[in-house]
């Protein structure tokens, strides 16, 4: 094994613990592991087919932050140096936790608006966590397409412990040259509907062929490129809209057929009537372009409001 270790200086304000629920979401998500006696964020990467088990953490404050990731390679398995697996660790790192984006904009609208202050403030420091790939967001999507949000995760974690890399006690994210292997009953047997089994067995051929790259929306608008991912089998305006967010980083995207996130948009609002996806767009013109920051603060909250985010006095904002 080859240990590295390397610093991450994010933009402040910065919280780990904030940042990494809103990309683990529920306990049931097994890739992507937070440790609350540790407080450590810990993810297995495949670079080159190789398994790295990378884990992070902050130290100093909101306002102050610094991120402490380390970096374990299977050096056996290949011929490594520390340049490489920093070369190979740290972009993933960087997308995944958010680190570098400049919200400096939106916590400025935020201080001028009581509304969106009175939700942005309990979560200083939340940054858009981001999937390394296309193919990631869109199996995330597909998995919890019209079912719970812990039944489409733990569908994800059979597929994961079947075709995922494992390295000790952690597992990857399915990799697509794996699922790929797997026939439409196969994924059927994981929990999949018959539909949902054909999409994920021709958006794996896709991913695996290198077809599926951020290039094929990245020159695109938000409604070119949502039309782009509709053409794939299985996904709809929700998912395509999902996975412009949370895997290509367009933070103006609310995904507004997300019907349970669309719930804490009407309580947030203290609206006494149901909305429609209009009606969700007619309210965030407001705070455009950050529907997809809303997005993410609301799904947060609630991940607060449940107790699965805890307060850290070792990380607060100064």
């Amino acid at each position: 094994m080859r240990r590295v270790d390397f610093d991450i200086a994010p933009q402040p304000p910065y919280r780990l613990d904030l940042t990494a629920w809103a990309l683990k979401r529920r306990e049931d998500n097994t890739w992507d592991r937070w440790d609350p006696a540790t407080r450590k964020y810990s993810r297995l990467i495949v670079h080159d087919g190789h398994p790295i088990d990378v884990s992070v953490s902050q130290t100093g404050t909101t306002n102050t932050p610094l991120l402490l990731v380390t970096a374990i390679a299977d050096a056996e398995s290949f011929d490594v140096t520390d340049d490489a697996v920093r070369g190979a660790v740290d972009p993933v790192v960087r997308n995944l936790l958010g680190t570098d984006i400049d919200l400096s904009e939106f916590h400025r609208m935020s201080s001028a608006d009581t509304t969106l202050s009175s939700l942005a403030t309990k979560l200083t420091g939340l940054k858009p966590p981001r999937y390394p790939s296309l193919f990631e967001a869109l199996t995330n999507a597909i998995t919890c397409q019209q079912i719970t949000l812990t039944a489409g995760l733990r569908i994800l974690g059979r597929l994961a412990a079947a075709c995922g890399t494992k390295m000790k006690d952690a597992v990857s994210f399915p990799l697509p040259e794996n699922v790929v292997q797997l026939s439409a009953q196969d994924l059927i047997d994981l929990g999949y509907s018959r539909q949902k089994a054909r999409a994920m067995v021709e958006l794996s051929a896709l991913a695996a062929d290198g077809e599926l790259e951020r290039s094929i929306i990245a020159d695109l608008s938000d409604d070119e490129a949502v039309e782009r991912l509709r053409r794939l089998y299985g996904v709809g305006r929700w998912s395509a809209e999902y996975t412009l967010l949370r895997g290509d980083g367009r933070l103006n995207i609310f995904p507004g057929d997300d019907v349970g996130v669309r719930k804490h948009l009407e309580q947030w609002l203290g609206l006494d009537h149901r909305l429609n996806y209009d009606g969700v767009s007619r309210i965030l013109e407001t705070w455009q372009p950050f529907g997809g920051m809303i997005y993410l603060h609301l799904l947060t909250a609630s991940l607060v409001d449940s107790g699965r985010v805890v307060g850290n006095e070792a990380i607060e904002a100064n």
